[in-house]
């Protein structure tokens, strides 16, 4: 970390105020871009189409509730790269906004328990099988949280940067607001790129443990299907639409220590202010969901055990005009007072067994506590 990029570690100040930030670094960037915007400045959306128009930052949950609407944060102050955030630190606009007042915690708390995690887990996953064995469902998403006590030492905005370093492909960002509270992540998985009318969006699913080289992994039938149900649902989407689209071949793609499978999309969509609509329908992919869609979204909504919140939701940059990057919001934690709620997930068939789909949870969770525990080890050495 250079001497410029230290002083972002001042923007955690702002944590717990009445206002909204994000710092965030796209895959095509080396460094990152900070947001900042009064409480005022952010805004609810209680339906996915009502994003329709609309500019600025957005955090989507899985599943919209009173408590967890989509937000939009609308930039009041931007600073680009870390010289940009050097002086915006150093400049008497980041004392006024270090004199905003604390939030009243509208944030919902987990309140997620420490104890077993695999017995409820396991619990879940023969409920879920069931439901694939009885011909409901082709493909279904189980996900899990983690508990983690927070280690007051571990910096939120220190742990970002050690995650741009070791994720360069990833989307990677840390969001607070006194809605949502403190969230990081560092997503594989575009769900919406490009600036009017070309639009780009991938089918990501499937995954394996990165042993050795990616050439040499071999993609079983369950991984295989299970990727092909995310390209068949996008090409029914985009052929709701009458959009023609052009179909890249599928490629094994490395994010953290896992594999994935991907197919990219690449479209046009005229109607740009309409991007709600089209995100409505993107929204969950099977890739976090299920398929078909809509009934497996709901089950697992009633199924699941626990709330997602923003965890398999959507998170980035939104516009009608400008460049539009969303991702899916994977490979992400919530950060508690006292503790921090790590999420993974992984897509169930009917040929899934309960220990290899716990193992990859496993996996996937080691994207945010490798950064976890590196950043502590660094500080504490």
């Amino acid at each position: 970390m250079n001497v410029v990029s230290q002083h972002i570690n001042a923007i955690g100040q702002l944590i717990g105020k009445e206002l909204g930030f994000v710092l965030y670094r796209l895959p095509s960037s080396t460094e990152p871009t900070l947001i900042v915007s009064a409480s005022d400045h952010i805004e609810k959306r209680f339906d996915y189409a009502n994003l329709n128009g609309c500019e600025g930052f957005v955090l989507a949950p899985f599943h919209i509730e009173p408590l967890q609407p989509i937000l939009i944060i609308r930039p009041e102050q931007v600073a680009e790269g870390f010289e940009g955030i050097d002086s915006f630190v150093h400049s008497q606009a980041f004392e006024q906004w270090l004199s905003v007042p604390k939030a009243m915690d509208e944030s919902l708390q987990c309140k997620h328990g420490t104890g077993e995690e695999k017995k409820p887990y396991k619990i879940t996953f023969h409920r879920f099988l069931d439901a694939l064995d009885r011909h409901q469902f082709d493909k279904l998403v189980l996900s899990r949280y983690h508990v983690e006590q927070r280690d007051e030492t571990i910096a939120p905005v220190a742990a970002f940067l050690r995650a741009c370093e070791r994720y360069p492909s990833a989307f990677v960002y840390l969001c607070y607001t006194p809605i949502s509270g403190l969230w990081m992540g560092s997503s594989p998985e575009m769900l919406l790129s490009g600036t009017a009318p070309d639009y780009h969006t991938v089918a990501l699913a499937g995954t394996m443990r990165v042993n050795d080289s990616p050439r040499a992994i071999r993609w079983d039938a369950k991984n295989r299907n299970e990727q092909q149900w995310v390209v068949t649902y996008l090409r029914e989407v985009l052929s709701e639409n009458g959009t023609q689209w052009q179909e890249d071949s599928m490629q094994t793609v490395v994010a953290g220590n896992v594999a994935h499978l991907k197919t990219s999309f690449h479209f046009r969509y005229h109607p740009s202010q309409q991007l709600g609509e089209l995100l409505k329908k993107l929204h969950p992919t099977p890739a976090v969901c299920g398929f078909p869609k809509e009934q497996a979204y709901r089950f697992i909504v009633d199924n699941e055990g626990y709330n997602r919140s923003y965890y398999a939701g959507f998170v980035g940059l939104l516009s009608p005009v400008k460049q539009t990057d969303l991702y899916v919001n994977l490979r992400c934690m919530q950060w508690e007072e006292k503790q921090l709620i790590l999420y993974a997930g992984g897509g169930l068939l009917v040929t899934s067994q309960v220990e290899k789909e716990w193992r990859e949870t496993e996996d996937k969770l080691q994207t945010m506590l490798r950064i976890l525990h590196e950043e502590n080890d660094r500080e504490g050495a």
